[in-house]
């Protein structure tokens, strides 16, 4: 397959953030809409090309449409691919045109509220809010903090029941297949990598999600084309292999090339 145009959504690790905050020597911004508007142009500039979508750009000189955000869910990595390519379909070359979708934490939920979205990890709810009160605090981080503290309880909930592995996975596997299915709809190579996964599924529940296997395309999965691809994350790869993080636990400059490399190897090798 000749790659002329890749589309890509994903959270903060396709993203590319925190790469500039390193090499600038800037204090890492906690969540996205404050990224864009804290960093010039320069630095946006160099975050842009060292990120996961400006490696595979260069590496196969090609075009790259990034639609990832920090902090954001599968629902929104979901959507923003199906609603990018609906509203693009008539342009897009399906000959040509491969759709990256990079999953983040099944357990990160968006919480629609009358001033926004929250999104969170419902694991993690006690960390969002100790992140948050370590940013200077202001009538919208004090508000923030208040919406997360309401959540408290699914995260009890989470940590009491091994079970819960299980309704993240359920919560992520239809948007797998939705966005599945409308690529093939269009006639559209799809390939998928999870970033993050904090909690593996309950062995006492992983019978259970036999039921998405025959729906879900395997052979779409970086590393191993097989249903054990859902069980490696890029988080877990760069603990395993020792590779550096930024202050943030986020993909250094050297997690990122080396990933893109290997991605891309994958890409080249089977479309």
């Amino acid at each position: 397959m000749k790659i002329e145009t890749i589309i890509i959504s994903g959270c903060s690790f396709v993203h590319g953030y925190d790469l500039c905050y390193e090499k600038f020597g800037l204090r890492p911004h906690t969540f996205s809409h404050l990224v864009d508007g804290l960093i010039n142009a320069e630095q946006r500039a160099f975050s842009n090309g060292a990120s996961l979508p400006g490696q595979l750009a260069r590496i196969f000189d090609c075009k790259v449409i990034n639609l990832a955000m920090a902090g954001e869910s599968n629902d929104y990595i979901a959507n923003s691919l199906v609603t990018y390519l609906n509203k693009n379909k008539k342009s897009i070359d399906p000959a040509t045109t491969l759709i990256i979708a990079g999953w983040t934490e099944p357990e990160r939920w968006p919480f629609f509220l009358d001033r926004g979205v929250l999104n969170t990890c419902v694991s993690q709810v006690t960390n969002y809010i100790k992140i948050v009160k370590a940013q200077e605090m202001n009538a919208n981080t004090e508000r923030r903090v208040a919406d997360y503290e309401q959540l408290l309880g699914i995260e009890k909930l989470w940590h009491e029941n091994e079970a819960m592995s299980y309704t993240g996975y359920f919560h992520h596997a239809p948007l797998i297949v939705m966005l599945q299915q409308y690529a093939e709809s269009l006639g559209l190579r799809l390939c998928c990598f999870n970033s993050l996964q904090i909690y593996p599924l309950s062995p006492t529940f992983k019978s259970s999600y036999h039921s998405y296997d025959p729906i879900i395309n395997w052979n779409n999965w970086y590393p191993a084309k097989n249903q054990r691809s859902y069980d490696w994350n890029w988080d877990q790869h760069m603990n395993k292999h020792m590779i550096p993080k930024t202050s943030s636990h986020h993909p250094s400059l050297l997690a990122v090339e080396l990933f893109s490399q290997q991605l891309s190897d994958f890409i080249k090798n089977n479309y």
